[in-house]
């Protein structure tokens, strides 16, 4: 159940023919606690293929994601940061299993390792230019990731393979006001400031992905609907298409 709401670069409440999941990122939060939650927006629902989402804030802080399968994220700060994540969710066996990730940050409260269950996973690296590097461990893999205007640009893997290039349109993110979102969308859940219009997965340059979202909006720019049509391709030949249709819910 990793990253429950937040497996698709889209959105949140969801309504789906297959599968779908969402995220945003704007100006850095105050980490000394809940920062002003800008115009009181916050993401409360989703439903994805029959299951339902409740999303569960003090103030603008996300505390904890039930899912009507028996699936939850429990989230702890120290000091206003976010520090750890209990996933629990379900095994094929339908047996209950816990994930637990931890978060360390520098003297800047940016954030600089993730480790799963104890294990170092990813390391982060904050550069002058306003890129990230991240370096997965183990294997080393490195990705080094842009932004413009609270949106990741591109990713760039170093070994020449896994690129991503994306385009936003200027609405709002379904996660626009919650607490830490920039350290969110570096935790994989895709909490840009605005909402994917379209990516590039490049793969290894012959088989690669593209996807295509198109929303309806609310009276506040905020997304009711989603509909992210993904192709898949080997060698320029389409290989599979899916759509994955969302509904966003508010409070």
């Amino acid at each position: 159940m990793k990253k429950l709401l937040f497996t698709l670069a889209i959105g949140i409440a969801v309504l789906t023919s297959c599968e779908s999941d969402l995220v945003s990122a704007p100006p850095s939060d105050s980490v000394g606690g809940a920062s002003s939650i800008g115009d009181g927006v916050l993401l409360k629902k989703t439903i994805e293929d029959g299951v339902t989402f409740n999303y569960f804030y003090e103030g603008n802080k996300l505390i904890m994601i039930e899912d009507s399968e028996g699936g939850s994220e429990t989230y702890t700060y120290t000091d206003g940061l976010l520090t750890k994540i209990i996933e629990v969710y379900l095994d094929l066996d339908d047996s209950s299993q816990i994930f637990t990730e931890t978060y360390e940050y520098n003297s800047d409260n940016k954030l600089i390792t993730e480790s799963h269950n104890g294990i170092l996973a990813y390391t982060f690296v904050h550069n002058a230019n306003g890129t990230i590097t991240e370096t997965e461990s183990p294997g080393g893999s490195i990705n080094v990731y842009s932004y413009e205007n609270g949106n990741r640009m591109t990713q760039v893997n170093t070994n020449g393979e896994n690129d991503y290039l994306s385009t936003y349109d200027t609405n709002n993110h379904p996660l626009k006001n919650v607490h830490q979102r920039e350290a969110l969308e570096l935790m994989a859940y895709y909490a840009y400031s605005n909402n994917s219009l379209t990516s590039e997965y490049t793969g290894n340059g012959t088989s690669y992905e593209t996807s295509t979202t198109t929303y309806t909006y609310n009276s506040s720019g905020y997304p009711v609907t989603s509909s992210e049509v993904f192709t898949r391709y080997v060698s320029s030949t389409i290989q599979s298409t899916e759509t994955f249709t969302t509904q966003f819910f508010y409070e």
